[in-house]
């Protein structure tokens, strides 16, 4: 678990310095690797707003509930 500490630290500064192409690809990483920890899910969600995608927002959020998370 240590090491997707380091994943979602490096696609937070992607984030924070706007290098979306690396912070699509952490992404990916992380969502393969801890799918549903929180904090994966938050800042999908939260990129998604960021980027205007409500549609993939409501996707998410309901394939959420249906889970159960």
């Amino acid at each position: 678990m240590q090491c997707n500490f380091v994943w979602r630290t490096l696609w937070a500064a992607c984030g924070l310095h706007g290098n979306v192409e690396l912070g699509k690809q952490v992404r990916k990483h992380l969502l393969e690797l801890e799918p549903d920890h929180m904090t994966v899910l938050f800042a999908k969600t939260h990129t998604l707003v960021y980027m205007g995608q409500w549609n993939e927002v409501m996707r998410l959020r309901n394939s959420k509930q249906k889970r159960g998370s």
